[in-house]
């Protein structure tokens, strides 16, 4: 693969996405989380995914493996959130 070809793709989110946006949850500042003060445990976090809190909800793919998400609120606000593991590649993707 060519490195200066950059593949994202959006998904829409499905149940076997639930653990993976459980553990980009996990992984987000306090400061940031919005829905919540302390970290929900995962039936309460599965509880929340499906009672659909967003307009649109997708899982962003980075060359094929799963490394954040974004969401659409009823606010028309934006939430992007990606893996720590990508951190050296966040600027990339949000700056594309």
């Amino acid at each position: 693969m060519n490195h200066s070809t950059l593949e994202i793709k959006l998904k829409n989110i499905t149940k076997n996405d639930f653990r993976f946006l459980y553990e980009l949850l996990s992984e987000r500042d306090s400061v940031a989380n919005i829905s919540h003060k302390k970290m929900p445990i995962y039936d309460e976090h599965v509880r929340f995914v499906t009672s659909k809190p967003y307009l649109r909800w997708y899982i962003v793919y980075y060359n094929g493996k799963k490394s954040g998400s974004v969401y659409l609120t009823k606010q028309n606000e934006i939430g992007i959130f990606v893996k720590k593991r990508m951190a050296g590649k966040r600027n990339r993707i949000t700056n594309t």
